[in-house]
């Protein structure tokens, strides 16, 4: 029953003229049976897939689908990205030299089956270059290259190997980041520049800005709270927000409301840039009066000092008094500096 439907179904689209070019079908110009989606690109042998075309157009049309072959009567361009054509792998040798270098470059190219190869050997559409290649010079080579505005004629398998080493040449090879790196940049993004931990670590301040914005997807080196994890929530939840704190801690913000709540932690307040300043003027690790942190970080006296004695609270930042040696006022003053503490978690 089947077989009789797709022979009355057939018998219906075979016309009297080709569905291209229109011309009328003779014993001097034979008709033919067209797949209009190519089985190697996805085509199916159902009567709906088939069409009445004259040799001449059944030979241009090749491995292209209806849609593109009508554009390109239409003296248009156009791809069936529907339909993708196969990537055949080359069994020419010098043609399978150019062909590895491609893939291990991770540079995207079609082959000769694909339309937009325009039946040369390779096709890469970010560069719209064609490149063909020949084991030996042949006549047909100025042809097939005029195919095409932009051609790369290879012949001879060195002429290819020095083509593909020019082509895996262009595959970047960033040095991977490891995870001493990755937990020094989640500690000090909050608190140094790009450019001042490009230079810890040896690296661009375009790698580290990069990285930085990747660093959503990149698993945190701590998953349990620890007891000094928990006494520094205790003592910086009133002072800073949780995606502050999550900086701090290397932890994302949901993950610390969920702690605080944990804790029954309650109350906070806002970081502001002028406490990043403070903190990043007492960078150096020495002894700093308020005057010379304030002076550093474009903040008045009295707030840097108020700054310097919340963080005393947490063990990030501890003081001295040391004698005045000039100047009137008060014969003592007191400094300020980092602690050990603090290199793991910084206040800010």
């Amino acid at each position: 029953m089947w077989l009789a439907q797709w022979r009355y179904f057939w018998r219906s689209k075979m016309t009297d003229k080709c569905i291209y070019c229109g011309v009328t079908f003779s014993p001097d110009v034979p008709r033919s049976k067209n797949h209009l989606v190519p089985k190697s690109r996805g085509g199916s042998d159902d009567p709906s897939n088939m069409g009445a075309v004259c040799t001449t157009c059944s030979r241009a049309k090749g491995l292209m689908t209806d849609a593109e072959y009508r554009a390109q009567l239409a003296g248009a361009e156009f791809y069936d990205a529907e339909h993708p054509a196969p990537r055949s792998v080359p069994g020419d040798p010098v043609e399978k030299v150019i062909f590895d270098a491609l893939v291990a470059a991770e540079i995207e190219f079609v082959t000769e089956l694909d339309p937009r190869a325009r039946w040369l050997d390779f096709y890469l559409p970010g560069f719209d270059l064609h490149i063909e290649v020949k084991q030996f010079h042949s006549p047909r080579s100025g042809a097939q290259i005029e195919r095409s505005n932009n051609v790369i004629l290879v012949v001879g398998m060195e002429a290819a190997r020095t083509l593909a080493s020019f082509i895996t040449a262009t595959k970047r090879d960033p040095k991977k980041w490891t995870d001493q790196e990755i937990h020094f940049l989640v500690k000090n993004r909050s608190v140094l520049t790009s450019a001042e931990i490009g230079e810890e670590l040896g690296r661009t301040t375009d790698a580290v800005s990069n990285k930085i914005k990747s660093l959503k997807d990149v698993p945190r080196l701590v998953t349990e709270w620890t007891e000094e994890q928990d006494d520094f929530l205790r003592g910086m939840y009133s002072h800073f927000d949780a995606p502050t704190l999550g900086e701090m801690t290397g932890r994302s913000q949901a993950a610390v409301l969920v702690r605080a709540g944990k804790l029954q932690l309650t109350g906070k307040s806002k970081s502001t840039l002028a406490q990043f300043r403070i903190w990043r003027a007492m960078r150096s690790g020495q002894w700093l009066g308020a005057s010379e942190i304030a002076s550093e970080a474009i903040v008045s006296r009295r707030y840097a000092a108020k700054k310097c004695d919340d963080w005393m609270e947490s063990g990030a930042v501890e003081t001295r008094r040391t004698e005045r040696i000039s100047g009137r006022g008060y014969p003592y003053i007191r400094e300020y500096r980092r602690t050990e503490r603090s290199e793991l978690f910084p206040p800010i």
